[in-house]
């Protein structure tokens, strides 16, 4: 008990690492020297700013003008890339605290770590085929849509589209919009949402439907352009726009009492580490600390940016905790609970 009692202390401490791109950018560059080097070091924190915060025009606001100035200050790694165009782009990665911080002293809006993963379910069509896109799909569709959800922080994950995705999921599926099979279909990725997507070429321009599944929203949009890229473009900002438009953080005012978060369901270390550190990532959350741990529950202290309520706004997005109504009504009156799900 004595050697559980200490990892349980230890595990909300080390928070989980963000996804995969989110603290990086890249951004094209025309040469080598210096001053170019520290003015793509302002437009790729502007890139990773447009990540945290979920809108897309604070790069060009004038309240960070001041903070992207300071790039280079903040740049941990980069390196120069050779494009298959041959052209060449500048990789960079952020310490990010810092931008944490400008961004909670500042009160602009945080979208956290709590991105969930979409599956995406696309469609292309043209004047010679039509086709599902999967896992090991190197199409231009693919690329141009991972490129934009890299930008905006989003992660992404494609069907292997093997036997068992063949024998449940048929082109006409996406055409006719038969959720209820993708559903179906998606159960063994594990999603947090699924992204159903049909693009088809006519008359020399690009034609798309972007529909967003999540448990408590989503949208559809349609929309047209001259280029595959540039449709893509337009979907996956419309569906991250959706997405932060639910999950941001406003006004970041640290709460010193915290919020006590009661976790049932807990019947391993495993299960204690997994919600704890879900807990972590969420985009209210800046702080947990473990309280207690008995008969299948976990109590955690966690400081909130923004309303407590939050916790629950931003569980209802995701796949691991669901809002759950504690026994003990003095306990219910102070604490928020949650359930762990397998």
């Amino acid at each position: 008990m004595v050697l559980a009692l200490a990892a349980l202390a230890w595990a909300p401490v080390a928070l989980a690492l963000p996804p995969a791109g989110l603290d990086e950018a890249q951004v094209p560059v025309d040469t080598r020297d210096r001053p170019e080097r520290a003015e793509a070091f302002s437009r790729a924190l502007g890139q990773v700013l447009v990540k945290y915060t979920g809108d897309r025009a604070l790069a060009d606001d004038e309240r960070v003008a001041g903070f992207l100035e300071q790039a280079p200050r903040h740049v941990r790694q980069y390196r120069y890339q050779e494009q298959p165009d041959g052209s060449n782009a500048l990789w960079v990665r952020f310490d990010t605290a810092p931008l944490e911080r400008f961004l909670r002293d500042s009160g602009l809006p945080v979208w956290g770590r709590d991105r969930p993963a979409l599956l995406v379910w696309m469609l292309v069509q043209d004047d010679e085929e039509r086709r599902l896109v999967g896992d090991q799909d190197a199409g231009e569709a693919r690329h141009a849509m991972e490129r934009v959800a890299r930008e905006r922080g989003l992660p992404l994950i494609f069907p292997l589209l093997d036997m068992e995705d063949q024998a449940r999921v048929s082109p006409a599926d996406v055409v006719g919009g038969f959720d209820d099979s993708l559903r179906e279909a998606s159960a063994r990725y594990s999603p947090d949402g699924m992204l159903v997507v049909r693009v088809r070429e006519r008359g020399g321009n690009w034609e798309g439907r972007f529909q967003l599944h999540v448990e408590q929203g989503g949208g559809s949009w349609e929309m047209r352009d001259g280029q595959l890229s540039g449709l893509m473009q337009q979907g996956v900002d419309q569906v991250a726009d959706n997405l932060s438009r639910q999950m941001v953080v406003t006004g970041l005012q640290q709460d010193r009492e915290g919020v006590k978060v009661v976790v049932t369901g807990i019947g391993s270390l495993s299960d204690y580490l997994r919600a704890g550190r879900y807990l972590s990532n969420m985009a209210p959350v800046s702080r947990v600390q473990p309280q207690g741990l008995d008969a299948e529950r976990a109590l955690f202290l966690v400081q909130v940016r923004g309303e407590a309520r939050d916790l629950e706004r931003a569980a209802r997005l995701g796949s691991t905790l669901a809002p759950a109504s504690l026994d003990d009504e003095n306990e219910a009156g102070e604490a928020l609970g949650f359930r762990l799900l397998r």
